[in-house]
C-alpha cells in the first residue's frame, strides 16, 4: 500500500512539497512568518460517511483519508497558506508536477476551473488526472484541488487517490466543502522554526522590510497581488508586453534548481539537471552580495510566440530574492541591461 494512499508520493514526499510551498510561496511580501493551525474543540466542518480523521502534520489545519476496500486510501487535506509570492498556477502546478503532468499558465489554468461553495465562500476546483499510470500507485492518479481566499490567507483542500476511486467520491468531496466554516478555523499563530518532513529544521527569518531600488525609465508600476512584492510592466512596440515579478522567500526558497526549472516549464521547456543547469548561471555583483543570472527562451503560452525570461536570484541574509523578467522575446532583450541595473541599486534593509 502506498504511504499517501493512492497517489504517487508518500507521506514524507507529500510533506516535502508542502515544505516546498512553505519556502517558496508563503513568504509573500517577507511580512508573514510559517503559522502552525491549532484544530478548534468543536470542528469546523461536517465529515463525509466514512471519512476519518487523522494526524494533520506539517503545515495541515486537517488530514482524513476515506479507506478502501483494495487497501488503498484517499487521502484528503486542509491546506492554509498566508501570503505567497507567484501565482495561483505556480501553487497547482507543484503538484501537477508530481502527478508528471505539463505545468500550465495562469490563463490556461483559469479555463479548467470550476465554481464551487467552500462554505459561504465562492472558490475554484481544479480536476486533474494524471496523464500516465504512476507506478508507485498502480494506477492513475486523481487529484481535486479547491482553492478560496479568506482575508490574507489562501486555502487549498486538497483530495488525492487512484483515479476512478476518486471520482466516485468527487460528490462528497463537493459536499464535504460546502460544511466549511472558515469563521471557526483558529487564528494563526506564529512558529519561529518548523521542523521539514524526514529530520533537520528550517529557520523561519525575521519578517522583512521593502528593499530600496530605483525604478528604470518606462517601468510602470502594476498592482502586484497578494503573492508579490512588487510587480512591473514594460511595454514594446505592437502591443509587445514583458513583465518583472520581484518576490522573497526565506532560506534558500526551494533552491536556484527548483526555481529556474519551475521558470523553465512557464515557458514549454524541460527541466534541467543541476550540473547543466550551473553552465547556464552568470554571477552578478549586486550591492547585498553576489546574485545569479538566468536567461531562459521559450514560447509564451498565451500568445504562443517566442518568450523570454531574464531572471536574478540572490541569497541573502537567511533570505532569497527573486527577480523575473518575462514577456515578449526582442523587448525582453531590450529591457535586459535595465533589468541588470535595476537588480544592482537595490539597497536591502539589513545590508
Amino acid at each position: 500500500m502506498s504511504r499517501l494512499p493512492g497517489s504517487s508520493l508518500s507521506l514524507r514526499r507529500e510533506g516535502a512539497v508542502l515544505l516546498a510551498l512553505a519556502l517558496i510561496l508563503m513568504a509573500g511580501c517577507g511580512r508573514d512568518d510559517v503559522r502552525v493551525y491549532k484544530i478548534p474543540k468543536e470542528d469546523p466542518w461536517k465529515l463525509p460517511s466514512g471519512w476519518q480523521q487523522r494526524e494533520a502534520g506539517t503545515m495541515r489545519v486537517a488530514r482524513f483519508v476515506v479507506p478502501g476496500a483494495d487497501g488503498q486510501e484517499i487521502d484528503v487535506s486542509l491546506i492554509p497558506l498566508k501570503g505567497m509570492p507567484g501565482s495561483l498556477s505556480d501553487v497547482v502546478n507543484i503538484w501537477r508536477q508530481q502527478m508528471r503532468m505539463d505545468p500550465l499558465q495562469d490563463d490556461a489554468l483559469a479555463k479548467l476551473a470550476e465554481k464551487v461553495s467552500l462554505g459561504t465562500a465562492s472558490g475554484e476546483l481544479f480536476d486533474m488526472v494524471s496523464p500516465e499510470v504512476i507506478p508507485e500507485s498502480k494506477t492513475k492518479v486523481r487529484t481535486l484541488l479547491a482553492t478560496t481566499k479568506q482575508d490574507a490567507t489562501a486555502w487549498f483542500v486538497k483530495m488525492t487517490g487512484p483515479d476512478e476511486r476518486v471520482a466516485k467520491e468527487k460528490p462528497a468531496f463537493l459536499a464535504f466543502l460546502k460544511t466549511l466554516n472558515f469563521d471557526q478555523m483558529p487564528a494563526p499563530t506564529p512558529a519561529s522554526r518548523q521542523r521539514p518532513p524526514g529530520g533537520g529544521e528550517t529557520s523561519q527569518s525575521a519578517p522583512a522590510e521593502k528593499p530600496d531600488w530605483t525604478v528604470p525609465a518606462g517601468w510602470v508600476e502594476k498592482a502586484p497581488g497578494q503573492f508579490l512584492l512588487a510587480k512591473y510592466q514594460v511595454t514594446g512596440d505592437g502591443g509587445a508586453t514583458a513583465d518583472v515579478n520581484i518576490s522573497m522567500s526565506p532560506g534558500d526558497g526551494g533552491g536556484v534548481l527548483q526555481n529556474v526549472n519551475r521558470w523553465r516549464g512557464q515557458l514549454g521547456l524541460e527541466p534541467q539537471a543541476e550540473a547543466e543547469l550551473n553552465k547556464n548561471l552568470t554571477p552578478l555583483e549586486v550591492a547585498g552580495g553576489r546574485a545569479v543570472l538566468i536567461e531562459l527562451q521559450g514560447t509564451d503560452a498565451k500568445t504562443g510566440r517566442p518568450a523570454r525570461i531574464i531572471g536574478a536570484i540572490l541569497a541573502q541574509e537567511g533570505r532569497t530574492w527573486f527577480y523575473k523578467m518575462m514577456g515578449d522575446e526582442a523587448l525582453a532583450v531590450r529591457e535586459r541591461e535595465a533589468l541588470i541595473k535595476f537588480v544592482q541599486t537595490v539597497k536591502y534593509p539589513n545590508g
